[in-house]
């Protein structure tokens, strides 16, 4: 099922937009084509099945090509918390045996310094140029046509994922996730929200987390709905986000952040028409809340 993850859109209709970032917009055919050819360039690369490929970006196309590839080629995702400091970043690099990175420009010049990539074989540079011989453009991994040779059979107990905690209390620990409880994960929480193709979820919160991951990115994906994402929560873009098109159907947040969305001045300039489930979990939904959010969306 993660392998195509996008099939029953493909099949249907490969041309339906499924993922919106920053006012563009990506179809299920061009998003596969995508990760197929950056999953062939990693392999090509030398990264093998099972291998951990570490990412560390924001909220954004790449992010989300990177679980695809992984997905389809078996290897071992290692998301990472783009607000980490180096200090944990390498940490993580170093505790999961990653090989390979996925990392933007932005963030590569303070892990070089802190001698963070030590081990990294491969760097994939995403938004700029490389400066040396273990990194590669992402625009060139995603661009090189290849006919590649993905696994056809799958073990549900392959590790699929291994996401690290913050670490505040002490070292992050690799929390780990097989196929089949990626899977189980999916299909249990589209038993209890009904998700269809028609949604639009707003997805604010990191996709490199938990929540985002397995709440609105897999599960919208995998219905064939549109994802629309906000590269960093922060109030004033979420609200700006909900202004725009396309007209979104599905919100996931913590209370403490639709409290602060509700108490925007922009929020009235929001038009809630098409909304049709709001998710607030993870803590205590006051009534005063629900109230709120009852009387601004209608």
């Amino acid at each position: 099922m993660l392998h195509h993850l996008l099939k029953r859109t493909l099949a249907e209709d490969p041309h339906r937009k499924v993922l919106e970032f920053q006012g563009r917009f990506w179809t299920a055919a061009e998003l596969e084509q995508s990760a197929e050819r950056l999953a062939a360039s990693l392999m090509n690369a030398g990264v093998e099945a099972s291998d951990r490929v570490a990412v560390l970006l924001p909220n954004c196309q790449p992010t989300v090509l990177a679980y695809l590839a992984c997905f389809k080629a078996n290897f071992v995702m290692v998301p990472l918390d783009y607000r980490h400091r180096p200090v944990q970043i390498g940490y993580a690099l170093s505790h999961s045996g990653a090989t390979a990175l996925i990392v933007h420009r932005d963030r590569l010049a303070e892990l070089e310094e802190a001698g963070a990539l030590a081990g990294m074989a491969q760097i994939v540079v995403v938004g700029g140029e490389t400066t040396d011989r273990r990194q590669h453009r992402f625009d060139d991994f995603v661009s090189r046509k290849s006919s590649p040779k993905f696994p056809e059979n799958f073990d549900d107990n392959d590790l699929c994922v291994m996401i690290y905690t913050s670490g505040t209390t002490s070292r992050p620990k690799g929390v780990t996730m097989t196929r089949a409880a990626m899977v189980a994960g999916i299909k249990k929480y589209l038993a209890r929200v009904p998700l269809t193709k028609d949604d639009t979820a707003l997805v604010a919160a990191p996709i490199t987390r938990p929540m985002a991951l397995r709440s609105q990115l897999l599960p919208i994906l995998y219905v064939g709905g549109c994802v629309s994402l906000v590269e960093q929560f922060t109030v004033g873009a979420y609200v700006t986000a909900l202004q725009q098109l396309p007209a979104k159907t599905y919100l996931a947040l913590l209370p403490t952040a639709l409290a602060q969305v509700l108490a925007h001045p922009g929020i009235s300039k929001c038009d809630f028409s098409a909304l049709r489930l709001c998710v607030a979990g993870g803590d205590r939904v006051p009534p005063q809340l629900q109230e709120a959010f009852a009387k601004i969306t209608g």
